[in-house]
């Protein structure tokens, strides 16, 4: 027997069969390479087919509750990647894949801590969570530049703030009157007044 038949977990490609079976090998040993083969070819099927139905699973998942706040939908999508990769690198040990494991658990702590520092930025700055989003919608900077991104994220939004806060003020305060452009406006502005 080859060493390819004693380690099925080994990919085979076209070239290995080949090689294998230009040497003198018995019908039995061609089938078993044969079985080894699809066998693992099936296996990656499969593992791609679990890796895309996790995916839409964690989508759906996603897209399925609706929320009041967009804060709470960060949040709470943070909260599914962060439950999901657990539960990932769950299944990773008891598979006996401990490097996996410890890719999906340096992944979740990633995540945890980018939420964390947005948390800081928003406590920090006067804009609050409009300084976060502008943060965050400026990513093209490199991280040498962080502290400079974060100090323009909060100008800016503090600047749209009080743009709003302005515009709310000239065009929500109309006496009733006013806004319904009654003839006491009409009377009192100094149109036809006197004619």
């Amino acid at each position: 027997m080859s060493d390819n038949e004693n380690n099925p977990n080994e990919d085979m490609d076209e070239d290995t069969v080949e090689d294998t079976v230009g040497e003198e090998v018995s019908n039995a040993d061609l089938l078993s390479l044969m079985k080894t083969y699809m066998n693992n070819k099936i296996a990656g099927l499969e593992k791609n087919l679990n890796d895309s139905t996790h995916s839409l699973a964690k989508k759906v998942k996603k897209s399925e509750n609706n929320f009041k706040f967009k804060g709470n939908k960060v949040q709470f999508d943070l909260n599914v990647d962060v439950l999901d990769n657990l539960d990932s690198a769950i299944s990773c040990i008891e598979k006996k894949r401990p490097n996996k494991a410890i890719s999906y658990l340096e992944d979740s702590k990633e995540l945890l801590n980018k939420r964390n520092k947005h948390i800081r930025i928003a406590d920090k700055s006067e804009g609050g969570w409009q300084t976060v989003s502008e943060y965050l919608s400026d990513e093209l900077a490199s991280d040498s530049e962080d502290e400079k991104r974060i100090r323009a994220a909060d100008s800016r939004a503090v600047k749209k703030l009080k743009a709003a806060k302005t515009d709310k003020q000239q065009h929500g305060r109309k006496r009733p009157a006013e806004a319904a452009g009654s003839s006491y406006q009409q009377a009192h502005s100094g149109e036809n007044f006197w004619r």
